[in-house]
This record gives structure tokens, sequence and C-alpha cells, in this order.
């Protein structure tokens, strides 16, 4: 995955509900689902919404956790916890292409695998899928206010995600899933 530096950052940002920011983030939801479609391609900062997250949405979490990356269900939830922030942008994704469900594609099939092999109709409810890839996390959460829609990053928010270090999805999962061993999952 090509660094921020490289690619000058991402230019727009998009908040998103605990855990599906997570989700995204580690790679395991390759699908945003929204009301509404964009033209933007290209990088996005992933912003987790201040909202708690329910504790159902917290097991379906962890859940796949334990499903993705087969570590058992402790060390998933241990993962979770460390990694779900609120209230600040957490990671990177790219955003190569839109989807709608009932009415057709907008440029491919809303059925069969994304880029990273994952099933997308799992993710995929609709009206309209962003697809996302290349994801990571940030290694230090940065605190800021989300908005509705895709929306430009403050400059502080920019130059700090600049400055930080990202883990891709593989890095991040050798890092925090490494020696974890799958015994059971809830």
């Amino acid at each position: 995955m090509p660094s921020l530096q490289e690619t000058h950052g991402p230019s727009r940002c998009l908040s998103v509900r605990q855990p599906h920011a997570f989700l995204i983030c580690s790679g395991i939801k390759p699908v945003e689902n929204r009301t509404w479609t964009t033209n933007y391609r290209g990088g996005l900062l992933i912003h987790a919404g201040k909202a708690r997250e329910t504790p159902y949405d917290r097991s379906f979490a962890v859940r796949a956790v334990c499903d993705r990356y087969g570590v058992e269900a402790a060390a998933a939830s241990r993962v979770y916890d460390r990694w779900a922030a609120r209230g600040a942008i957490v990671g990177i994704a790219e955003l190569y292409n839109c989807i709608r469900g009932g009415t057709g594609p907008i440029e491919e099939p809303c059925s069969g695998q994304s880029d990273s092999g994952t099933d997308l109709s799992r993710w995929f409810s609709g009206p309209v899928g962003f697809l996302l890839k290349d994801a990571g996390f940030l290694a230090t959460p940065i605190p800021s206010r989300g908005r509705l829609s895709l929306y430009r990053p403050d400059r502080e928010a920019t130059l700090a995600v600049l400055n930080g270090e990202v883990l891709s999805g593989r890095e991040w999962q050798e890092s925090e899933l490494g020696h974890a061993v799958k015994t059971s999952c809830p």
C-alpha cells in the first residue's frame, strides 16, 4: 500500500459508526452501505462517530474478527477494544467503486468477490455500496468531529495523518493477531 506521504493524503473523509469503522480499517468489511452515490474515487480517511455501539454490534465485530482471522474470542475482543476508537479519524481506505442494489451495478456486479477476495453479498445491503480496498489503521487516532456525506478533512487532521504511522491491513493483522490461536468464538 502506498504511504499517505506518497499520495499526499486522502482528500475526503467519511464518518462511519462503530463497529463498522473498525471492520473497514481491519480489512474485514469491503463495502460501506449508503443511500447516496458519489463520483469520488480515491483515498478516504475513515472517521469513527462518537455514538457507542450496541452489545450486539460489538459481538458481531468480535465474531467477524474470529471468522476472518481465525483467532480466539478473547483475543478478538481485546483487539476490538484496543482499536475501536470513537470520535476520531481512525484509518484510511481507498474508495474504488460504487454499486447499487436491485437496479444493477454502477460499474460492476453487486455479487461476487471484492478485490480482497471477500464475499460482497455478506456486507452489501444497499441501496448503494462504496467498495473499499487497501484499508488500514492509523497508529494513533486523531480526535475529530464527523460530518455527513463525504467531506474534506480540516488542515490539522490532514497534517496529523500525513505525519502519523499507518498500519496496512497485513501489518495490523501480524502485529495484533499474529500469536492468537483460535479455540472458540461466541
